[in-house]
């Protein structure tokens, strides 16, 4: 395959890549799990095993550039523009057919917090709204408010919400957030957001009264799930106040942990719209691009 170069973002749970010319995308697939980014010879060779197939037999180097796989000792620090103008990390691979190029991430003091390809989305979107002054809320397993002005990262907080999620609804036979066709309830999903809104320190209570109706089946299964899914993200309205309350909010994510955010604040009045997250990625790696020398 004739390509120019390929995109790769690293979610926690899953690898996006693209194979592209002259931006183009000419294919695409997305792998239910990343490779380790903790160590890199096994980051490249977990790549490297998902992108055999657009790799010349031999010849030039092809280009990767990827987020979301960074060394956060290397992350900038916050305040700062999504991208960084020198370009990302050039790092030395086994295969010689790779130019392997990282994004750097952001750093932040208090509290302390990093972003590592959430940003390049964070770019990605401001490419498509260059004037856009508020906050991002990046919804998916971690999510992360962040606040944008004058096309700067001004700071940021992330919540585990979404693990949290994943995590306590296993002990109630149920699978993870990622299902396909997931059913959200509103008349619990509402119910129990606003009740952990008002008393964001009863959450502990509240859930562990949701875990005995399941054990003694006072409600369905949708409804229980919809409900735990409710109280947690009701807690996480209440100390992310200040992100959301009299201010414009952008949500970039997909599936029924978007939906579950788009539909509790607009329960508090803040309209939100929704970007996918995959193609902010994407848009935001071809910002990379524009912005690396010599390519």
């Amino acid at each position: 395959m004739n390509i120019d170069w390929i995109a790769a973002y690293c979610t926690d749970d899953a690898l996006f890549l693209w194979a592209l010319k002259d931006n183009a995308i000419l294919e695409q697939s997305c792998r239910p799990s990343r490779p380790p980014v903790a160590d890199f010879a096994a980051f490249e060779a977990g790549l490297l095993a998902q992108i055999q197939m657009w790799l010349p037999a031999s010849g030039a180097k092809t280009l990767v550039l990827a987020a979301g796989a960074f060394d956060p000792m290397a992350a900038r620090r916050a305040p700062c523009t999504p991208l960084d103008t020198k370009g990302p990390v050039c790092l030395a691979t086994q295969d010689s057919r790779l130019d392997l190029r990282f994004v750097t991430g952001i750093e932040q003091a208090t509290p302390l917090d990093l972003l590592g390809g959430e940003e390049t989305c964070i770019a990605g979107f401001l490419a498509l709204r260059p004037n856009f002054d508020g906050i991002i809320l990046l919804a998916q397993n971690r999510a992360v408010w962040v606040l944008i002005s004058a096309g700067e990262i001004v700071g940021f907080q992330s919540f585990l919400t979404g693990e949290l999620y994943n995590v306590l609804r296993q002990p109630f036979g149920s699978s993870k957030i990622q299902d396909k066709n997931p059913l959200l309830k509103h008349e619990p999903f509402l119910g129990a957001l606003s009740d952990a809104i008002s008393r964001p320190e009863r959450l502990a209570a509240h859930l562990s009264t949701l875990r005995v109706q399941a054990q003694l089946s006072v409600h369905d299964d949708a409804h229980v799930q919809s409900a735990l899914l409710g109280h947690l993200m009701g807690a996480e309205l209440a100390s992310a106040r200040p992100y959301w309350l009299g201010q414009s909010v952008v949500v970039l994510g997909s599936g029924l942990i978007a939906s579950a955010y788009q539909e509790a604040l607009r329960a508090q009045g803040t309209i939100t719209d929704i970007f996918p997250a995959q193609d902010c990625a994407l848009a935001g790696l071809v910002k990379v691009k524009e912005l690396t020398r010599n390519i």
